[in-house]
């Protein structure tokens, strides 16, 4: 059954899966909601988090036309997953160092550089599985800091 067609018979759906067929894409925003979120939570800044809620406002707005009041409503479970991820980033902003803040921020980076390669198919990178780094980049800095 078509996605449009399941969509219109809940009229019940959050902006972030129905914006998004595309896995990789979908892993992007994903990435930024998680990245803009403990950013702001550590305090470097909400400059992401502001982006991703631009982007998805103008997107609900597209679809509430079609959709109805469900992709309104689908903003609290949105609003629920950000908050979590900057209460994590308050706790990080608490435990980290600057470096080690500044090592997860070069690995998000990168992150992003490749979904965007993978979008503009210059190169297929898997980044489902570089998610793991953004946990070991701390690390990693402490242990090259002590040193």
């Amino acid at each position: 059954m078509d996605l449009l067609v399941q969509m219109k018979r809940h009229k019940f759906v959050t902006v972030l899966e129905f914006q998004i067929e595309d896995p990789v894409t979908k892993l992007h925003f994903v990435l930024e909601a998680i990245l803009g979120s403990i950013s702001d939570g550590m305090g470097t800044g909400i400059d992401q988090l502001i982006l991703k809620s631009t982007l998805d406002f103008f997107a609900a707005m597209a679809f509430a036309t079609s959709l109805g009041w469900g992709v309104a409503v689908s903003a609290i479970p949105v609003g629920i997953y950000q908050a979590t991820w900057t209460v994590i980033g308050f706790g990080l902003g608490e435990i980290l160092d600057g470096y080690q803040v500044d090592a997860m921020t070069i690995v998000g980076g990168v992150m992003l550089i490749c979904i965007s390669f993978r979008l503009l198919n210059i190169k297929n990178v898997a980044v489902g599985n570089l998610l793991p780094a953004l946990a070991i980049a701390p690390v990693l800095a402490l242990l090259v800091h002590s040193l």
